[in-house]
């Protein structure tokens, strides 16, 4: 079976304190990903 790449994209309003362990808790869950994206609103 093949792998899919998956690409990730994330929006955060006001949570960045939060991001790294969404990335973390992302890259634990998938081990294909060929891109993520954070995009940081304040």
């Amino acid at each position: 079976m093949n792998n899919p790449l998956v690409s990730i994209i994330t929006v955060t309003y006001n949570a960045q304190e939060h991001l790294e362990q969404t990335m973390q808790s992302v890259f634990m869950q998938i081990s294909n990903i060929s891109s993520l994206m954070a995009v940081l609103k304040t």
